[in-house]
């Protein structure tokens, strides 16, 4: 019996095939996530959490928000390592990276939005404002995609029904890993 071996072109054919599926899907739990809660490092060296509204997820995995410039989230997230944390019903993301901070008025005005506006002044524009881009260069991500909550339900209930409710194996799973980005 002979066995037939790949090439190693063939297994990184498909070890890069397999990490970008796992970038869309990253994107796409991102893409479905409307607020991410950052994490930065105060100058003590504590972690500090906040929620932000996402305003773009580019094609290279950078995800941007808009910011007052000289607010906290600014100070400590500009050439700084940062964690994003996603949820949307049963899916989260984690993303690390590093955060810059941008003054680019024609992508500010591009993203300014009812989002934006909730959170300024009444007479306050993108050319009249002290907001920026904190752009996030996600560097890697972990995911947890679940079944959504109905098919959760339903799977526990038939567990449950069977007698077997305790073992995992019966159980409704759905898709994690890990990707560089």
């Amino acid at each position: 019996m002979t066995t037939q071996q790949q090439s190693p072109d063939h297994h990184n054919h498909a070890e890069h095939a397999e990490q970008a599926e796992q970038r869309k899907t990253v994107r796409e739990l991102i893409e479905k996530s409307r607020f991410a809660m950052i994490t930065t490092t105060d100058e003590r060296g504590a972690m500090v959490s906040r929620p932000m509204t996402v305003q773009e997820v580019t094609d290279d995995g950078d995800i941007i928000f808009i910011i007052p410039k000289d607010g906290d989230a600014a100070q400590q997230a500009d050439g700084s390592q940062v964690n994003l944390g996603f949820t949307k019903d049963m899916s989260f993301v984690s993303v690390a990276g590093r955060g810059e901070i941008r003054e680019d008025k024609q992508k500010l005005e591009e993203l300014w939005g009812p989002g934006t506006e909730a959170f300024s002044t009444k007479d306050e524009t993108p050319d009249n404002t002290n907001k920026v881009l904190l752009v996030i260069h996600g560097e890697s991500a972990q995911y947890w995609d679940s079944p959504s909550k109905p098919a959760l339900a339903v799977g526990l209930i038939k567990g449950i029904i069977a007698g077997k409710s305790g073992e995992s194996g019966d159980r409704p799973s759905g898709d994690s890993g890990t990707v560089e980005l």
